[in-house]
């Protein structure tokens, strides 16, 4: 038989035990509701992310957009090799004249060689030369004079305008050389040299990163015409333009990715 003792100790825990089954539904909901709050905030977060991705995104493009316009006027030479006392307008005179574009000095505001980059540790490569002509009609008629010299070069149409097509797709061409603008280059120096637009250091690295994605995933073309790249599987495939980095990843599917 029970003392009177033992049954208040009982009947205690029973109401503690009722109490703390009430209790556990309004703890569930508590948790639920907090639950809710921090899927909310996680929510409102990840689109705060995400808005300030594009805002980045448009902010790099407006960048771009400025350097491509105070790059205008500039054409990149590409590959012509450093020397002590360079005079490099005397070559770009030569170049005028071997693509049939006569030019005046006061065509030309600057011609200068890009300082090397610090975490450049590619020291044999010379860095490209910038030519700044004095107006955009100016540099746009040199531009396709060197195209159109170039296709004649190679025996193909004269018309610039069919310059991507036939010749950035060719693997079998010939190219002007240094040693076609100075003849005082040395033979060890001598090599093909290349006519561009001068990109923007984000568009650089961009192009970079495009021709490396394309090595890997064996696109025949790559190309940059009035600053955009090109990228084209092979000649049966249309080509696409890669504006952002985004886009590279869009080059493992093919047509289908852009």
């Amino acid at each position: 038989m029970l003392s009177i003792g033992n049954s208040l100790i009982i009947f205690t825990l029973a109401i503690v035990s009722i109490s703390a089954n009430q209790e556990v539904p309004e703890l569930v909901n508590r948790v639920k509701e907090k639950l809710a709050n921090v899927d909310q905030l996680v929510e409102n977060m990840a689109q705060e992310h995400e808005d300030m991705l594009n805002k980045v995104a448009d902010l790099e493009n407006q960048v771009d957009m400025l350097q491509e316009f105070q790059r205008r006027d500039n054409i990149e030479m590409g590959n012509f090799p450093k020397r002590d006392n360079e005079n490099l307008e005397s070559v770009v005179f030569k170049l005028a004249k071997l693509i049939n574009m006569p030019i005046e000095e006061t065509d030309i505001c600057v011609v200068s060689r890009v300082l090397p980059n610090k975490l450049d540790k590619d020291i044999v490569r010379a860095q490209p030369v910038i030519i700044r002509f004095t107006s955009r009609k100016i540099r746009d008629r040199f531009f396709n004079a060197y195209k159109s010299a170039l296709l004649k070069y190679n025996g193909l149409d004269e018309d610039y305008r069919t310059f991507y097509d036939k010749i950035m797709r060719s693997h079998d061409l010939k190219w002007f050389t240094a040693k076609q603008l100075d003849s005082t280059v040395p033979g060890d120096k001598d090599g093909n040299i290349f006519l561009n637009d001068h990109l923007a250091p984000r568009k650089k690295i961009l192009f970079t990163k495009a021709r490396a994605k394309a090595r890997e995933l064996g696109y025949q073309n790559v190309w940059v015409d009035d600053h955009r790249i090109y990228v084209q599987r092979d000649d049966s495939m249309r080509p696409f333009i890669v504006g952002r980095e985004t886009d590279l990843k869009k080059m493992d599917m093919g047509d289908q990715g852009f």
